[in-house]
């Protein structure tokens, strides 16, 4: 459900209902690994988390809700430009 609803945010003409599609995305990721924390998805054909915990892929899933869907908050990143200069991604937001 959380990723649909994470894929949903981004499609166009629904900006008014993004911030409401990305609060019940992260509701319904939130406490998914509750009681199964360290328990490990097995290597399954198409599985794209074998050996990793359900905590893992809880955290990665509501990291993707909060950072890269439209409309959300980039990551706090820095970088050194070319001449040597550090750049905050966010000296580019709203632009």
């Amino acid at each position: 459900m959380a990723s649909g609803l994470m894929r949903s945010i981004s499609v166009l003409g629904l900006e008014a209902e993004r911030d409401a599609r990305r609060q019940r995305a992260l509701a319904a990721a939130t406490a998914l690994s509750i009681g199964v924390e360290d328990e490990t998805f097995r290597a399954v054909s198409g599985n794209a988390a074998p050996g990793r915990s359900f905590a893992e892929v809880e955290a990665d899933l509501i990291r993707t809700v909060r950072h890269a869907t439209v409309g959300g908050t980039a990551l706090k990143v820095t970088g050194r430009r070319l001449d040597g200069t550090e750049d905050r991604l966010s000296s580019y937001r709203g632009g």
